[in-house]
């Protein structure tokens, strides 16, 4: 039987419902489904689809002594089970109407300002159902309509389950030997800002980079710490500036081109991105990993490492092949065969994420990623889903949804219910069984995976990674605190317009503090508290710093173009930054005497040629026709003695190669020195 048809077989399984609606584990034991804070946990059964048998009550939980093992719940809160429950795997069968949905709604209006927690169960008896009243902690309240965002509930959640990851981290830094666990557990804790954090994030860090070295295990299935740990890697390098963190980011970097299935290995029908390994048990590359890879590699072409172009492109194309015409991400590369279809939606949050934080796609990789998103938010049934991990399937659903508000909001509203069906008495949350199990996310217990999960989901109401939509991380500013001109200032900075920022800046500080050098000094310049007045002004200096630094880097980066004879880099740099920088005295002044040199000979001849040039590389790469390679030899002929001449005399010999390899190795170098 091959691993497919094994895959499909499992599936077909679990829409067929041949077991009740709990799962079970490798060593038998099973999980039956949480019923949020009363204590009781409980199986459906396919044979009483409104009934929950109950399996479990949890000492010292408000349900100790009130319900019993073996009672059959048939309502909750005066009412009963009206809806047939549709735990079920397939697009007919998605949903949670019926007792789940039910209890979960019903947790929440206990906890409402008229019941204050307040809340009973319909047991069903010979006679008619008998209810069971449980009075609930009133603590939590309930969600708001903007949940995660300003909400009070989801900050008490998150404020209790941080802690509580904290509290429960392993000595070495990790919290599981699952790599997902790892990964969520130090993207939550890391997303919150909170220093009292930082010691367990970078202890984290610091395990991960020990544990990835340049060169993959071939063992086990070393793709998943790779990818997981690489994104992580590169999200802590841009919250804290830790340049130890590099060196170890690009060992990442190293490994996952030696483990990235490419086009030109022989064999392969699907190639691009990653599997588990390279050939693990005929499996190839997959969507989840590819889109990990993606990522990972995004972030880390935002911390400034070189990732090779191939590789990059590559990975692009495979997941589009798995993308289908709503914007779903398949298993594999075949998305274009499953038209209007939708499973489980971990993957389509992942590529949402991948195409929002590549620093190369431009405004259509954010399309792309909007039309996962939105996706996400037509089809929010299968949040706890996802094939081989349903925590995959919460944590990156959640964070893919928020690269677009209103498929976020639609996802969010739809599960409310889970949220509260999953909480846990002692305040973490339970992994419940989802419509594709497998047992290893079981296997850490049932407080952890559920607790990462929860935890990163609501964590995207932060927005303080790259991963959750942050563009910027400045040392001493905390964006929830900036206010007025500081807060237009940083959103500017984060949309890479460091012009418009600068000039609000220094107007905000020449006008509210009198004078350059000294905070302000009255009331009226920034409210009535003194501490306000000078944590503003103090953003102010911070946020100039910030530009300064970024300007002096331009400027040198200038300087040294203008040095050298590459007259095509300097005049594509000056345009590059103009659009940027321009309107800034230090930089109008120092490349307006610049770009009047470029008029001049034998500047303009170079510059003159140097466009023809890129325009005759552009046709020749797109079409190499003999009529473009001719085109192309006039010119190297032409000019021979000039650089651009010469440049296109070896343009034509890669071209004229009969290896493919090294007209894709020319065109590459090019482009990174000409930005073609």
């Amino acid at each position: 039987m091959t691993p497919r048809t094994l895959f499909l077989l499992t599936i077909f399984a679990s829409a067929c419902w041949l077991e009740p609606a709990s799962a079970v584990t490798s060593d038998g034991t099973r999980w039956p489904i949480n019923l949020g804070i009363t204590g009781v946990r409980a199986n459906l059964k396919p044979n009483a689809p409104t009934t929950l048998v109950v399996a479990e009550v949890l000492r010292g939980s408000p349900a100790a002594g009130r319900i019993k093992v073996g009672d059959q719940i048939v309502g909750v809160n005066g009412r009963p089970f009206r809806v047939p429950h549709r735990f079920g795997y397939g697009m007919d069968v998605f949903g949670y109407e019926g007792p789940m949905m039910d209890v979960g709604n019903a947790l929440e209006e206990s906890q409402g300002p008229g019941r204050k927690g307040s809340f009973s169960f319909l047991v069903a008896s010979p006679s008619q159902p008998q209810t069971v009243g449980l009075q609930l902690p009133a603590k939590y309240g309930q969600f708001s309509p903007t949940f995660p965002f300003e909400c009070r509930k989801t900050d008490l959640i998150l404020s209790e389950v941080l802690t509580w990851l904290v509290q429960n981290q392993r000595p070495d830094g990790s919290w599981a030997g699952r790599p997902h666990l790892n990964a969520f557990a130090t993207l939550a804790l890391m997303a919150s800002s909170d220093p009292r954090h930082m010691s367990a994030v970078t202890l984290a860090v610091r395990n991960m980079a020990a544990t990835t070295g340049p060169r993959m295990n071939p063992s086990g299935l070393p793709n998943w710490p790779y990818t997981l740990y690489g994104i992580v890697l590169a999200e802590y390098y841009q919250a804290t500036g830790e340049r130890w963190v590099l060196p170890e980011l690009d060992e990442i970097r190293v490994a996952l081109e030696d483990s990235q299935l490419l086009p030109n290995e022989p064999g392969k029908q699907r190639h691009g991105g990653w599997g588990h390994r390279p050939n693990y048990e005929g499996y190839g590359p997959i969507g989840i990993l590819t889109a990990q890879g993606l990522t990972a590699y995004g972030l880390m072409m935002q911390a400034g490492l070189p990732v090779n172009p191939k590789n990059y492109e590559e990975a692009v194309k495979f997941i589009a092949r798995g993308t289908n015409n709503i914007g779903y991400v398949w298993y594999a590369d075949d998305g274009a065969n499953k038209a209007n279809r939708y499973a489980d939606m971990g993957r389509t949050g992942m590529s949402a994420i991948a195409h929002s934080v590549s620093p190369k796609g431009g405004q259509a990789f954010l399309e792309i990623a909007a039309r996962n998103a939105q996706c996400i938010g037509e089809h929010p049934q299968t949040f706890i889903d996802t094939h081989g991990s349903p925590i995959l399937g919460i944590g990156w659903t959640a964070v893919g949804a928020a690269t677009r508000p209103e498929a976020l909001r639609r996802l969010m509203d739809y599960n409310r219910w889970f949220f509260n069906l999953s909480a846990n008495p002692n305040g973490t949350f339970y992994y419940q069984p989802n419509r594709d199990s497998n047992d290893q996310d079981y296997a850490p217990g049932n407080d952890l995976p559920g607790t990462v999960a929860v935890a990163l989901a609501l964590s995207v109401k932060y927005k303080s990674l790259r991963i959750m939509g942050a563009r910027i991380y400045i040392e001493g500013i905390d964006p929830s605190q900036l206010t007025d001109h500081t807060k237009r200032a940083f959103e500017l900075i984060g949309k890479g317009r460091y012009a418009p920022a600068y000039q609000v800046l220094v107007k905000a500080k020449t006008s509210k503090a009198g004078s350059g050098d000294s905070p302000p000094q009255t009331e009226n310049d920034f409210g009535s508290d003194t501490g306000v007045m000078n944590d503003e002004f103090q953003a102010i200096d911070k946020l100039l710093a910030y530009l300064d630094e970024r300007l002096e880097l331009t400027l040198v980066h200038i300087q040294g173009l203008d040095a050298s004879e590459d007259v095509m880099a300097l005049d594509a740099c000056i345009e590059q930054h103009r659009a940027t920088w321009g309107g800034v005295d230090a930089f109008d002044e120092l490349v307006e005497p610049i770009v009047e040199s470029l008029s001049i000979e034998p500047r303009r001849t170079s510059l003159r040629l140097g466009k023809a040039l890129s325009r005759l590389l552009a046709r020749a790469e797109s079409q190499p026709s003999s009529a473009n390679l001719r085109l192309l030899k006039n010119f190297a002929e032409l000019h021979a003695d000039h650089r651009c001449g010469q440049e296109a005399q070896r343009a034509l010999e890669a071209l004229e190669s009969s290896s493919p390899e090294a007209r894709d190795r020319y065109f590459e170098d090019m482009r990174e020195k000409m930005d073609l």
